[in-house]
């Protein structure tokens, strides 16, 4: 299924359950081996912002999930 369709379904389903999702807010990272040539990436989704990295609970993870801890002591 291509990626494009994936969000609308989504989104569909966000607002037959009363969510909103805030496209603006949104961010894309894809997880891939660090060999895998750019030509297997999927397309870029309109109006999200593809990153590299993340943070998710304090953790940062990069696209190659790797894990980076900061502590802000």
């Amino acid at each position: 299924m291509p990626v494009e369709d994936e969000m609308k379904q989504i989104i569909s389903w966000s607002k037959s359950n009363k969510l909103s999702i805030n496209m603006a807010k949104c961010k894309e990272l894809v997880f891939w081996r660090p060999g895998l040539k750019s030509e297997f990436m999927p397309s870029l989704l309109p109006d999200v912002v593809r990153v590299s990295f993340c943070k998710l609970l304090g953790i940062f993870v990069d696209k190659c999930l790797t894990l980076l801890f900061y502590n802000n002591v």
